[in-house]
């Protein structure tokens, strides 16, 4: 065979081995298998040639006319190249698990144990478990299952039976969570209701999670109830005066005239004459010893319904116009609040305690501190956090403001006189003394509570009195 003979065939093989190449493949078929599992790959035509891309991984056992039979060796994935008899390539892509399916199937039963309506079964290369849970424990048995192998070898589809969702309500309601009810909708757990704060919602999770239950959380926080906050603001003032000693006159008044003569002559004679009268009460003292104790009492009784977890502000006084100027002459008004001002925000739970966050105060102007007739103000002021019992009430006291004034009238230089002194003098003491308590009773109450039957009636009555009077009458 010559050169050019020779240089034909090998153009010859490099054409065919290219149109080899450019064969037109069908789409690849996907499959799963595990070690030592064999399954047989059929073909849409007959097969001409088998290829197995990595042995290691799979390997042909058997061929017939439109197929093989393939099985895994060991873990990983490879193709399988099937050549048919119009040319097309057939390809098929294999993963092979370390494990075998079989294997994790009957260690999944193991783990579950005999449990009734649960059924784990084998598809593809992983275990499904389906059926109905007839308790929560059993629902949390799958749960744990499949954290112990893990989510791509092991599906749950296991829904739950109404016995079920009735065990969970009964948890719930051990645990205190009465607001909190478990409903089933197709074959689902739905946790609705309303609960009063996020501390009760990490409670309701930490309940779930201890179960291995899986829920739809349609949960809300911090709504669904009312809270009615009554609150009383007493100030009592204690008002003391003492008066002790002689009460001497202010003044002495006379009257009278001046005469006498005044000679030119120096050897005159020169008489000048003054005449006084005075009263006969000018010197007149009285003696006084009296003692003066007052009481007074300012009661303000506000009372506030909210929701739970929201906000509810309270003012009974006025507002004091303030001003005040840049260095370049812009002024703006601000306007300070003053008198029984009251921020309250309850958060209610399903035990029936109350978390109150308050803040309550008491002002008036001051005149005596004004700078630039900027009055000052006399304030007392609390801000706590309290958790309590529904209708216990919280007393909040020791608030004092005390005054204090001392006057002294003497007669000079007499008064000065040591023990007789005090003939030609009085005293006159004054003290006040003023106490704030702040009482605040949170109560939960709903549409059907007697206190809010009985307010809508008492406004009732009031709103036909009222109207009876602004309508006409005969004898008006």
């Amino acid at each position: 065979m010559n050169g050019t003979t020779r240089r034909c065939i090998v153009a010859l093989s490099v054409f065919a081995f290219t149109l080899g190449l450019a064969t037109p493949a069908l789409a690849i078929k996907k499959i799963s298998l595990g070690v030592g599992q064999s399954t047989n790959l059929t073909t849409p035509r007959k097969v001409v040639q088998v290829h197995v891309i990595n042995p290691r991984v799979t390997d042909v056992v058997r061929y017939f006319a439109k197929g093989a039979t393939i099985v895994g060796i060991s873990g990983g994935v490879t193709e399988v190249h099937f050549t048919l008899s119009n040319g097309k390539v057939y390809k098929v892509r294999v993963t092979v698990s370390k494990q075998q399916v079989s294997e994790l199937l009957q260690a999944v039963k193991d783990f579950l144990g005999p449990v009734e309506g649960i059924f784990p079964r084998m598809f593809g290369n992983m275990v499904i478990i389906d059926g109905r849970a007839l308790t929560a424990q059993d629902y949390g048995r799958v749960v744990k299952a499949v954290r112990l192998f893990g989510k791509k070898k092991l599906k749950n589809f296991v829904g739950y039976r109404p016995s079920a969702v009735k065990e969970i309500n009964r948890t719930l309601q051990a645990a205190g969570l009465s607001t909190v009810k478990a409903n089933l909708y197709g074959g689902m757990v739905y946790l609705e209701g309303a609960i009063g704060s996020k501390t009760e919602q990490k409670k309701v999770n930490k309940l779930i999670n201890n179960l291995d239950l899986k829920v739809v959380d349609l949960l809300s926080v911090g709504k669904g109830r009312q809270v009615l906050v009554e609150v009383k603001f007493i100030e009592m003032v204690q008002n003391a005066d003492l008066k002790f000693g002689l009460e001497l006159p202010a003044a002495i008044t006379a009257s009278g005239s001046i005469q006498g003569q005044i000679g030119i002559v120096p050897a005159a004679n020169h008489n000048i004459t003054l005449q006084l009268t005075t009263p006969e009460t000018a010197m007149t003292a009285q003696f006084k010893m009296l003692f003066k104790r007052g009481f007074a009492r300012t009661l303000a009784k506000p009372k506030l319904v909210c929701g739970s977890g929201g906000k509810a502000n309270f003012m009974v006084g006025g507002e004091v116009p303030i001003v005040s100027c840049t260095p370049l002459g812009a002024c703006s008004v601000e306007f300070k609040p003053y008198g029984v001002i009251m921020k309250v925000s309850p958060i209610a739970d399903s035990r029936g305690n109350i978390t109150t966050d308050l803040e309550a105060e008491v002002s008036e102007v001051d005149w005596s501190v004004a700078v630039n007739s900027i009055p000052g103000f006399i304030t007392r002021k609390v801000k706590t956090t309290v958790t309590m019992r529904e209708g216990s009430t919280l007393v909040i006291s020791g608030l004092y403001h005390n005054k204090g004034a001392k006057t002294t009238n003497k007669i000079p230089i007499l008064g000065h006189i040591p023990i007789l002194g005090e003939l030609f003098k009085s005293r006159e003491f004054q003290r006040g003394k003023t106490q704030l308590a702040i009482f605040v009773t949170p109560r939960i109450i709903n549409p059907q509570h007697p206190w809010v039957r009985r307010t809508i009636k008492t406004f009732e009555r009031r709103y036909d009195r009222f109207k009876k009077k602004i309508e006409w009458e005969l004898f008006d």
